[in-house]
């Protein structure tokens, strides 16, 4: 079809019935017109309109980007739906159950030392790392093989290749995720995940063992493994659900627009780098779906009260 369904504005009403389907006896919804402008009535700034094919049923509906340079409005509902989703998961467990896991990448200017940031001349006691090859490592290949390390480092943990050494050996553990991606300033994406444990004891992980293996799987030797809603300095610099959620969130939504400023391999007709922003394990206690259901009814509860 074509993409002009005319200049003139639909009217607005008929968005539930066009979305769902159930507009007519046969429905074949399709995307008409994209307005590069405000409509009255819709929070975004750039309202796309849903045409039936079958009937002529007619309605506008936010163009639900998450990408802030496209539409502020959009993007912060995406911003605020992923937050909600992380921020309920963790809640559902005392603090303390649940850790912070951050993981970034090894360095793109070959081997470094663990010591020092700088080694200059001889005489310093250097430590070279081994979690960078000699040549440094290609951000664009990186990158593009991060998910599949991700989940193969995941799954080590699961085998229990990162647990407390008890009785000789290491036990698995069983958890679910949630894990986003942030951008670092020169190209790298960079991981923050969060790791709640299904049993009803604290998620317990061996820091030693923990970098080894990630280091193992590729990634640098720089972690941060942090309890959550626990501080051994306590106060403000406790991280609380609310506060990882929000942090997480945040460089989700800055990674939605940042794609094409990541390195990545060359692909026939990609312009951005095609990373997922975020992403859940199956058995993580809330979907996208059912926060954003939640949001609906809040905003039709709230708008039946103005109403009254």
């Amino acid at each position: 079809m074509s993409g002009d369904v005319g200049s003139t504005p639909p009217v607005l009403g008929s968005e539930a019935s066009v979305v769902s389907g159930q507009c007519c006896a046969q429905p074949q919804v399709r995307f008409g017109k994209k307005y590069a402008h405000r409509i009255d009535g819709v929070d975004c700034d750039a309202p796309v309109v849903l045409v039936c094919l079958s009937c002529g049923g007619r309605s506008i509906v936010r163009c639900q980007t998450s990408q802030a340079r496209r539409c502020g409005p959009c993007a912060r509902r995406y911003r605020n739906r992923v937050r909600q989703l992380i921020q309920d998961g963790i809640e559902l467990l005392p603090l303390g159950m649940a850790v912070f896991l951050t993981l970034t990448a090894p360095s793109e200017k070959g081997a470094h030392c663990r010591r020092h940031r700088r080694c200059q001349g001889a005489g310093w006691d250097c430590l070279p790392c081994v979690c960078s090859p000699v040549g440094g490592v290609d951000l664009a290949d990186w990158n593009a093989t991060l998910t599949k390390r991700m989940n193969r480092m995941l799954e080590a943990l699961r085998r229990g290749e990162a647990s407390p050494m008890v009785g000789g050996r290491r036990r698995p553990v069983s958890f679910d995720y949630v894990q986003g991606r942030e951008v670092q300033r020169r190209g790298a994406l960079h991981v923050h995940a969060v790791l709640l444990p299904r049993g009803r004891a604290p998620l317990q992980l061996d820091r030693k063992a923990l970098r080894e293996l990630v280091m193992r799987h590729g990634f640098g030797h720089e972690i941060e493994f942090e309890r959550i809603g626990t501080s051994q300095h306590g106060g403000s610099k406790a991280k609380t659900p609310g506060r990882v959620a929000g942090y997480v969130s945040k460089y989700v939504s800055k990674a939605a627009d940042q794609r094409e400023e990541v390195p990545w391999p060359a692909l026939p007709r990609r312009r951005q780098a095609p990373y997922r922003t975020w992403t859940r394990s199956r058995g993580w206690p809330r979907s996208m779906k059912e926060v954003r259901d939640e949001q609906r009814r809040w905003a039709r509860a709230a708008a039946g009260g103005r109403r009254s």
